[in-house]
């Protein structure tokens, strides 16, 4: 249990900066926001519980960043106009990362 909430609050973490910095940007361009906070607390909250698939393999969580961000990513871009060349792409980079870093990084505070 002590893993899951490290790893969902690495991935909270690492990702608000990286919306507010990066996505926001690409986002207002396609005239979105945050309509209901309360859906991306459960996305979160769904999010961490990858961690029960990956068990601390990086590799498994560099995967599973990919097919959770890759799901998204390419769903919306199949619904959005402009969201495929603008944010698709970048959203499966990053969300591979996301779940590498808070793989490595649960793995590392777990020991201490």
């Amino acid at each position: 249990m002590k893993q899951i909430v490290i790893f969902g609050l690495l991935l909270l973490l690492l990702d608000i900066p990286f919306i507010s910095m990066v996505m926001s940007k690409r986002y207002e361009m396609l005239n979105l926001r945050l309509m209901y906070p309360f859906y991306a607390f459960l996305a979160y909250m769904t999010m961490m519980l990858a961690w029960l698939l990956i068990q601390g393999d990086v590799k498994k969580g560099a995967l599973a960043g990919f097919v959770i961000f890759g799901t998204y990513a390419f769903t919306v871009s199949a619904i959005l106009p402009g969201y495929t060349s603008a944010v698709g792409p970048l959203e499966v980079v990053w969300g591979t990362l996301l779940f590498t870093l808070a793989t490595v990084g649960t793995n590392f505070l777990s020991t201490l």
